[in-house]
């Protein structure tokens, strides 16, 4: 699973590209064979006026379904994604439990006579 972390406008310490990979790994370990990539972006909005503009985008790319995308936004660029990284697995999750019953329907109806 490969992560890659871009960042518009912010001025980020090595510490929080750190966190990042550290949080993610631990995250989707156990969905790391279902994973092909995970791009974090973080984005300033508004740049110097301040307020809830930092924005934090995180993407999934899954084999066989569509991908997992999580948005945030906060004041600060680590609250807001360790807000998208907690929500992230749940997305996840619920994307996965989508796509079984679409495939237990699917076997449902090959069952029936031509």
């Amino acid at each position: 699973m490969k992560i890659e972390v871009r960042f518009q406008g912010l001025a980020v310490p090595a510490s929080l590209k750190a966190h990042i990979a550290r949080r993610l790994q631990h995250a989707l370990t156990s969905f790391r064979d279902r994973i092909q990539w995970v791009r974090v972006a973080l984005r300033d909005v508004n740049g110097p006026r301040g307020g809830a503009d930092k924005e934090c985008q995180v993407q999934l790319r899954l084999r066989g379904t569509s991908d997992v995308i999580v948005r945030d936004r906060e004041t600060d660029a680590h609250a807001a994604f360790d807000r998208a990284a907690g929500r992230v697995v749940f997305a996840l999750q619920r994307q996965i439990g989508r796509r079984r019953q679409v495939q237990r329907g699917l076997r449902g109806l090959e069952l029936l006579p031509a």
